[in-house]
């Protein structure tokens, strides 16, 4: 980073990953054009493990443009943005950033559905809702991405 006073410190980076839900997910594009797309995410880490940064979660449609994108090469850039305000007379905003880097994998099937159990957390899925899942397998799967290397940043007015 060319300016080092905007750098923020790794815990700064997980709690905007962990507060924000929507986020720009990039892949490499049909003829080397990056594809950029808003997805709503979750974010989960190991909070023990200093060397976890974490993995984000999004949904999508089994089938698509980053789908085929992400099968042809799983190298993912992920972006979260904070805005802090915005000054009608100034064109700085003050923001805070996350950009995450890692692996994509498309997660399907059964493995979708536990991990999406495992993601709403206890007590929120019971065998009502066996039939959504059914429908669910058909229709969704998850796109896994753990994070190889983040950076964070500020803008000079925040």
């Amino acid at each position: 980073m060319r300016r080092k006073k905007q750098l923020i410190a790794p815990c700064e980076c997980f709690e905007i990953l962990e507060r924000n839900k929507i986020g720009f997910l990039a892949v490499s594009g049909d003829e080397g054009y990056p594809y950029t797309l808003p997805m709503n995410y979750s974010y989960a880490r190991a909070p023990q493990s200093e060397n976890d940064l974490g993995t984000l979660y999004l949904h999508c449609a089994p089938e698509g443009h980053k789908i085929e994108a992400i099968k042809r090469d799983p190298r993912v850039s992920f972006c979260v943005l904070n805005l802090a305000g915005v000054d009608p007379g100034n064109l700085n905003r003050g923001y805070r950033s996350v950009i995450a880097f890692g692996q994509a994998r498309i997660v399907e099937g059964d493995e979708m559905i536990a991990l999406r159990r495992d993601l709403r957390g206890p007590g929120r899925g019971d065998d009502a809702d066996q039939p959504r899942e059914a429908n669910l397998r058909k229709h969704m799967v998850f796109i896994e991405v753990k994070i190889e290397y983040l950076s964070g940043k500020r803008s000079a007015r925040h």
